[in-house]
């Protein structure tokens, strides 16, 4: 006698989790944007790092709100990425600091 085996569903497979890390060398340029161009304004690394930092608090939004539209976007920026846009941020700030500290670029052009 054969004996029947209950019905099964199959496994489901685990949820793909994708990362973006794109914003990363994104941000890695505009700080060497930010650099040069603030030899010829004081003006352009601070709200390039104005724009920087309120990306990265997006990006976090996107990550920890669940209030947030891009909370269920299936791909999303990783950690990595959202320190490197703060980080970057934070460095375009000092560097916009120190162009108008020591002279090295005029606040107006």
């Amino acid at each position: 006698m054969r004996r029947e085996e209950p019905l099964r569903s199959p496994p489901t497979p685990p949820r793909e989790r994708r990362r973006s890390h794109a914003a990363a060398p994104v941000a890695f340029v505009l700080l060497l944007l930010g650099a040069v161009l603030g030899h010829y304004t004081v003006i352009v690394p601070f709200l390039l790092a104005v724009v920087l930092l309120g990306s990265g608090a997006s990006f976090l939004s996107s990550r920890l709100n669940p209030l947030s539209t891009s909370f269920y976007l299936n791909t999303k920026p990783s950690w990595s990425a959202i320190g490197a846009v703060f980080l970057v941020g934070f460095v375009l700030l000092l560097v916009a600091y120190e162009y108008l500290v020591r002279g090295f670029g005029p606040v107006v052009p």
